[in-house]
């Protein structure tokens, strides 16, 4: 709960993850990663499928 208030520490790890999903193909199947918003927590997810990569 603690991070959630911390504004900049979430819009850190968005930038960073958002730099993580340009650099990134999917270790399975070799599609585009893509930065997810999951209910106010950003995440890694496969563009084909989820179940290949959803981090963290």
């Amino acid at each position: 709960m603690k991070l959630r208030e911390e504004g900049d520490e979430l819009e850190t790890r968005r930038a960073w993850l958002e730099e993580l999903a340009e650099n990134t193909i999917c270790p399975v199947c070799g599609g585009e990663v893509l930065t997810v918003d999951d209910r106010g927590v950003c995440r890694l997810s496969c563009n084909v499928t989820a179940e290949h990569i959803r981090w963290p």
